[in-house]
């Protein structure tokens, strides 16, 4: 055979596992287990530098062009059989071999994901795909059918997209939908309870012996349902928000923990000291140091827990902005434990997981 070519239209590739680039952009990115494809160069490339700037390690970047020659499906052939890649992201304006990309997507989501960000589901988009890259959008819902029978996961954008890899790069699937929450705030939690519903996933009650184990730890003004609310138990220096958080996970009846707040009281405090805030109040520093030496400890335990149970458990961040990265954050991200912003898309993130575990399990079957 002859020479492949990638596009024309194309604004180069990048593979980091070899340092090689035909972009001149390529310092900040970070080699990792993510491949995305992209018909926009422009929009590939604040992808990448999105996910980069997000902690996301990439070890491909394509933008196919026009895919004259080397079209879509065959990255995603490649890619399926790549080493260096864990999870194949895509933003798609258009297939030129559906079948094809249908039959290769159900053999490939069986042992990598696959995420796609589709555009051209509106009139308007999909002239302008037309337009850019001479793709034929077709039916949306054809795509949107053939991406649920493949396990392909469909999300809208950038944002969404490294909210999902996140969660699969470091979590295990849940075995089912069914949602434990422990929130710091009441009013938070009723947001998150929402949030959680409203993405299709359960909120059930908790075990009888967990409900039990739950006021034994918690004062009456406490809430022991689900969600459980310790309202100012982590403000007060206290850390039996972590023996709450064990108790839940522990729990038959929880599939997926989520922790709203509660992490980086001890980083908080420590900058209230440097700022000049109980310099002088001995017993508090020593409050806050060991609040911070258990702290650590328990982030540990925190993922041996995920591990051993075979539970996801994710962080919803209700820190202001000014305090949005505490020491105690950064050992979370350590430890693989996902930090989302808000409770929506915590929620969102965590429906697309359930729903490729699911999509996994049928396929076992079969």
């Amino acid at each position: 055979g002859g020479i492949r070519f990638i596009g024309p239209n194309s604004m180069g590739h990048i593979n980091t596992h070899s340092s090689f680039s035909t972009l001149a952009w390529m310092e900040d990115v970070q080699p990792g287990l993510v491949a995305f494809l992209s018909q926009s160069g422009t929009y590939g490339q604040r992808v990448v530098r999105t996910g980069t700037h997000g902690g996301i390690g990439f070890s491909k970047f394509v933008s196919t062009g026009n895919e004259a020659d080397i079209h879509l499906e065959d990255y995603i052939e490649y890619l399926a059989k790549d080493e260096e890649t864990r999870i194949i992201g895509a933003y798609v304006e258009g297939l030129r071999e559906g079948r094809r990309f249908f039959k290769l997507a159900r053999e490939i989501t069986r042992e990598k994901p696959i995420i796609i960000m589709k555009a051209g589901a509106t009139k308007g988009s999909a002239k302008a795909a037309k337009s850019h890259t001479a793709s034929l959008s077709g039916s949306d819902k054809i795509y949107d059918a053939m991406f649920k029978q493949s396990g392909v996961i469909r999300v809208e954008d950038e944002v969404e997209l490294f909210d999902v890899v996140t969660a699969l790069l470091s979590l295990p699937l849940p075995r089912g939908n069914r949602v434990g929450i422990l929130t710091e705030g009441g009013g938070i939690g009723v947001v998150m309870a929402e949030a959680v519903e409203k993405a299709g996933l359960e909120l059930p009650d908790f075990s009888s012996e967990t409900t039990e184990t739950l006021r034994s730890l918690l004062p009456v003004r406490c809430s022991y349902g689900n969600p459980t609310d310790i309202t100012d138990m982590v403000t007060s220096g206290s850390l039996v928000i972590f023996s709450c958080l064990w108790t839940i996970m522990e729990d038959p009846n929880i599939d997926i923990a989520i922790l709203l707040g509660g992490i980086g009281a001890s980083s908080y405090f420590s900058n209230m000291i440097e700022k000049g805030s109980f310099s002088n109040n001995e017993e508090f520093q020593k409050m806050v140091k060991s609040l911070e030496e258990q702290e650590t400890k328990n982030l540990d335990i925190m993922r041996e827990k995920i591990d051993r149970l075979g539970k996801p458990l994710v962080y919803v961040n209700l820190m202001p902005r000014v305090m949005a990265e505490p020491e105690s954050f950064k050992l979370l991200r350590e430890k693989g434990i996902p930090i989302y912003p808000n409770p929506r898309r915590a929620a969102r993130a965590l429906r697309h997981v359930v729903d490729y575990a699911e999509y996994l399990k049928k396929q076992t079957k079969t």
